[in-house]
């Protein structure tokens, strides 16, 4: 049995622009949001024209935020391929409807049903009425619960029969487990339902297929910091439960990585979770997999590579999505280190607000001329006994930025399969800066696993250099075996931390008597800034960006 998985395809309709959205220059964003519709049925169209599969199961955040209008065109979008012969079986999520509720995390539009559309001057501030959650179940029922074996009507969570052999079991996880942080999970109802289907299928000789939105594994180390509330709820609890019942792989989304990681549960069974990048993310991203007869499972990546019903001027569609989230961010480390109106632009686009800006400019500007500034080479005489590289190995890339080098490892956060291999001179400065790290925390006593979960820096950022577990993009998973091991990586030590803590404890002490004066008269100063600050008002102050690459 063949079958495709997408998931987080953030339909945005183009209703919610009150003017044409392609007569404007493109918003720098993670999602390719404008241009949506086209990508989603760009994808359909893949799995139109192949001819082993009719078959797509797509796994939550069917829109952007749940608008009343995304939906009416998405559906119509379901009705036209199923039409065509698609077999089209989804679930809902959290970024399906807007709660009339409260929660940490919620703003006042929110909590009013309500999400935001652009104006005629394509600002992103106009209120679009959004669904309910109970809206959702009339709506998406033809999409695999009106022909549902069982269903768990609460939730939304149901069974269907693939074929003769294969069972799915989709799991709506959006019931929220943790009030406190809005987590999202399931209910002790709902488990139990799961685990009694799990255990049906089994007697009737059927081997699972389940799918759900939020990640059970974490999808990557630095995921567990940066979205910690966004990994479904009490995860490894669910994760045994899952693998202890017949549920060895499933499918998520939610975090728009490309990753697969694997769990051995208490007892002894394994648990594979096969998350995907958004298909409308940076890069587009869906997954082919097939159900074999020896009972593995091969999964291969697609990429969608072209776009048929938009011009990319020459681009690659992957090119494309790059450019409008990662080209920003380059920009952004660009103008940071002189440019404080395009530098506020870029950085309003990701929450940094520009009276802010203005505020700790001097502090920015900094940054960025140090970020700009920093070659590889000069990382590399700060850790050169920890990479144990000698200058000639390094000379080819000594004037190379460190700016880049950080953004191809967040890339591949996204993309999955980081190849920063450690054949690489790059590879071995990297974990020798982070051998130099760990050594310092761990000469000043601090408990790492207390305070992140985690026992040095290293766990963390290796991963994001270096693949060394599944390939994230084409696999053959044993759901009864675990992953052939790789060889592990190279350490790195460093035992420079005693005498970094002793030259800065000596340097503190040295120049104190201008440090304490210096700090109370900038504080003063940062005060002045705010209260006589003109870019608290920025939409009217700051003008239009200066596009440098068209000068």
């Amino acid at each position: 049995m063949k079958l495709y998985v997408m998931t987080d395809i953030h339909l945005y309709s183009k209703r919610n622009w009150l003017a044409d959205p392609y007569k404007w220059e493109r918003k720098a964003t993670q999602m390719q949001m404008r241009e949506s519709e086209e990508i989603i049925r760009e994808a359909f169209d893949i799995i139109l024209n192949d001819t082993e599969t009719d078959t797509v199961l797509i796994t939550g955040d069917l829109t952007d935020n749940g608008e009343i209008s995304s939906h009416e065109d998405l559906l119509k979008i379901f009705e036209e391929y199923t039409q065509k012969g698609l077999r089209i079986l989804v679930t809902t999520s959290t970024h399906d409807y807007r709660e009339l509720k409260k929660t940490k995390y919620s703003k006042v539009d929110q909590n009013k049903g309500l999400s935001y559309g652009y104006d005629e001057n394509y600002e992103y501030k106009r209120f679009i009425p959004c669904a309910k959650r109970e809206d959702l179940r009339a709506w998406y029922a033809p999409y695999g619960r009106d022909k549902a074996i069982s269903e768990h009507v609460d939730s939304m969570s149901y069974t269907y029969d693939l074929d003769e052999k294969h069972r799915l079991i989709a799991i709506n996880d959006d019931y929220i487990a943790n009030e406190k942080n809005n987590h999202r999970g399931l209910n002790e109802e709902q488990l139990n339902w799961i685990i009694e289907q799990a255990n049906v299928a089994t007697q009737e000789g059927k081997k699972i297929v389940c799918f759900t939105h939020h990640p059970i594994l974490t999808p990557s180390p630095i995921y567990k910091l940066i979205g910690s509330h966004d990994i479904i709820a009490d995860n490894i609890r669910l994760a045994n439960v899952l693998a202890d019942n017949g549920i060895n792989v499933i499918y998520t989304g939610h975090s728009h990585i490309h990753d697969i990681e694997y769990y051995k549960s208490e007892n002894g069974n394994l648990l594979y979770d096969i998350s995907t990048g958004a298909l409308v993310g940076s890069p587009p991203l869906m997954r082919k997999v097939d159900y074999l007869e020896d009972g593995t499972i091969d999964v291969k990546t697609i990429v969608i590579n072209d776009l048929s019903r938009f011009d990319l001027e020459g681009k690659t569609l992957p090119e494309y999505c790059r450019e409008g989230f990662f080209g920003m961010i380059e920009d952004m480390v660009n103008e940071m280190s002189g440019d404080m109106v395009n530098f506020a632009i870029y950085a309003n686009s990701i929450s940094i607000r520009p009276w802010t800006v203005y505020q700790f400019w001097w502090i920015f500007k900094a940054v960025g001329i140090f970020l700009n500034k920093l070659t590889i080479g000069k990382v590399y005489k700060w850790c050169k006994k920890e990479s144990r590289l000698t200058p000639d190995e390094v000379a080819p890339i000594k004037d190379e930025k460190v700016v880049p080098l950080i953004l191809e490892m967040v890339e591949k956060l996204y993309a999955g399969n980081a190849d920063i291999t450690p054949d690489r001179a790059e590879f071995n400065i990297i974990m020798g800066t982070v051998a130099i790290i760990d050594d310092l925390i761990s000469t000043l006593g601090i408990n790492l696993k207390k305070l992140i979960g985690f026992e040095s820096v290293k766990e963390i950022v290796e991963p994001l250099a270096y693949n060394n577990g599944i390939d994230d993009y084409n696999a053959i998973i044993n759901p009864s075996e675990e992953p052939i091991k790789k060889p592990p990586l190279p350490s790195f030590k460093s035992n420079k931390g005693v005498g970094i803590i002793i030259s800065l404890v000596l340097g503190i002490i040295l120049a104190s008597p201008i440090l304490i004066p210096s700090a109370l008269v900038l504080s003063l100063l940062i005060v002045l800034r705010g209260v006589f600050n003109p870019y608290k008002n920025y939409k009217k102050v700051l003008p239009p960006r200066v596009d440098k690459k068209k000068k």
